[in-house]
C-alpha cells in the first residue's frame, strides 16, 4: 500500500528564505533610516583589486554553461511529467482491462 503524500509534506520543516529580524536588528534599521546616516561599506570589506584576465572568461564561461544546464533541467523535469502522466493512462487503462477480463471469466 502506499504511503500517503500528505503526512510527508507535513513533516517536513518549511523554511523561510527571508532572514528573521531580532528586535535589536530591528532597532538599528529604524535608527539607521531616521537619522539618515549608514555604515560605510568600505570598512567592511576592503580587497585588492587587480586586471581581469583568464579569471573573468572562465567565470562567464562558467555562468553560461550553469543556465544552459538550468534550462536542461527544465526541460527534462516537464518531459518527466508527461511520461508520468501518460504511463498513469496507461496503467490506468490496463487495470480497467484487467478487471473486465476477469469479470468475463467468471
Amino acid at each position: 500500500m502506499r504511503r500517503s503524500k500528505k503526512n510527508n509534506r507535513s513533516s517536513r520543516r518549511r523554511t523561510s528564505k527571508v532572514p528573521n529580524l531580532t528586535l535589536e536588528g530591528l532597532r538599528k534599521l529604524v535608527l539607521e533610516e531616521l537619522s539618515g546616516e549608514l555604515e560605510p561599506v568600505e570598512d567592511a570589506a576592503s580587497a585588492e583589486e587587480y586586471e581581469a584576465g583568464k579569471e573573468a572568461e572562465t567565470l562567464a564561461d562558467d555562468q553560461d554553461h550553469y543556465k544552459e544546464l538550468k534550462l536542461k533541467e527544465m526541460y527534462l523535469k516537464k518531459q518527466h511529467a508527461k511520461i508520468v502522466k501518460e504511463a498513469r493512462k496507461v496503467r490506468a487503462q490496463k487495470r480497467r482491462l484487467k478487471k473486465k477480463i476477469l469479470r468475463e471469466l467468471d
